[in-house]
Parts: C-alpha cells; structure tokens; sequence
C-alpha cells in the first residue's frame, strides 16, 4: 500500500499544504472538544421555594379604559415611533420604559422605541389583545405605509399600565411583526 503520490509534483504540493491541513484539523479538533468553563451548560440550583412565573389575571375592562388606553397609544406610536414631536411621547412613557434615557436623550430621539420611516408613514389600526388585573393592556398597533408596492409595514406589541389619575402608561412598544 502506497501512502505517498508518485508523482514528485504531488509530493511537492502535498509537502507545502500539509500545514494549512495540519492547522485546519487542529482547529476543528479544539472547537469540537474544547469546552470554555465559563460557557458551561450547568446551571446551579438557588436554594429555596422554586420562582414560578404566573400570568396575571385576565379581566374584562370596560369599553371607556379601552378607549383611554387606545388614545394613549395612539398619541405615542405617532410621537415616538415617527420621531414627530418628541415632547408629547416622554410623560406618556412608563418609569420602566424611560430607564437609563434622560428627558435630552428622548428629546433627541435616542429612546427605547423602534422607528418608522416617517415619509412612508400612512396610517396605524389598533387591536387590544389582552386586558388584565391592575389596569395592564396589551395593543397591537399595525403601522402600514403610504406606498402601493415596497412600504414597510410593522405591528408594533404596547403594553399600558394605569397610572392612577395619570391615566395609562406605556410599560414598553416594540415591533412584533414586519411586512
């Protein structure tokens, strides 16, 4: 049996490739076996009572706090995600969703919503999809474009919170969906 061509021109190029061989299995060899501690699937047990998550209570609001909170989302998606006057979006957006934005940042418009191309803008249906204990609301508002062909289209996911006499408050507006 024969482990070396016979040719000498194959001997040659087998001799100048073999250290790119040689490295590439090397390589392959680490990835395949190689295990970084810190990158460990292990998961260590907390002590104590299991934390289990438990979806809030589903209730039925009535058609006014409906209405309330579609308005609601109606002034932020125009404001925020259009980047259209700024100012009338920052006091309907929860503690939770100004986190780590300043008032100048937000003004700016570097804030936690995703932007809609505003020249494309055309126009935004609402849907309430869930309405639960505590005064939360959750709507699904589909911002289509002015375009026939080629307009991008997103159904952006807003949770509302009640505020007591502040009325609702966005929790957090982010895209769901895009077309």
């Amino acid at each position: 049996m024969r482990l070396l061509p016979r040719s000498p021109r194959r001997r040659r190029r087998l001799l100048y490739a073999s250290p790119g061989i040689a490295l590439v299995l090397v390589v392959a060899g680490l990835v395949a076996f190689y295990r970084h501690p810190a990158k460990s699937d292990y998961i260590p047990a907390r002590p104590g009572k299991a934390q289990v998550y438990a979806l809030p209570k589903t209730v039925r609001a009535s058609p006014a706090a409906k209405a309330e909170a579609l308005r609601t989302v109606d002034v932020f998606i125009r404001s925020a995600a259009l980047r259209r006057d700024l100012a009338r979006s920052w006091p309907l957006a929860s503690p939770k969703m100004r986190e780590g934005t300043s008032r100048a940042d937000w003004l700016r418009g570097n804030l936690p919503v995703f932007p809609y191309p505003a020249a494309q803008f055309g126009d935004v249906s609402y849907t309430v999809t869930g309405t639960y204990a505590g005064g939360i609301v959750d709507v699904d508002a589909l911002v289509v474009s002015n375009r026939r062909r080629g307009g991008l289209e997103l159904v952006y996911s807003c949770e509302l919170h009640r505020a007591g006499s502040r009325g609702f408050l966005v929790d957090y507006c982010y895209p769901r969906k895009a077309f």
